[in-house]
């Protein structure tokens, strides 16, 4: 990968998983192969750092849900 631009980075240093419930750990590590895929394929700029912050919201919507029993397990 080339090098990034440090706001690309930042948000993608978020995307880290490793969770006590594998659960929780398979539900973020999705989300991290995505995020990461992701930044390989789109040209690095404003629009990438939207579209990986956005990401990271419904990682942490889909990892909150997980933790109140709304997703199947």
């Amino acid at each position: 990968m080339t090098a990034r631009l440090p706001g690309t980075e930042l948000v993608l240093r978020h995307f880290r998983y490793g969770y006590a419930d594998p659960h929780l750990t398979d539900i973020s590590e999705r989300f991290h192969a995505f995020a990461h895929d992701m930044a390989t394929r789109v040209p690095d700029g404003p629009d990438l750092a939207v579209a990986l912050d956005k990401l990271l919201d419904a990682r942490k919507a889909a990892l909150r849900a997980a933790v109140s029993g709304e997703v199947a397990a």
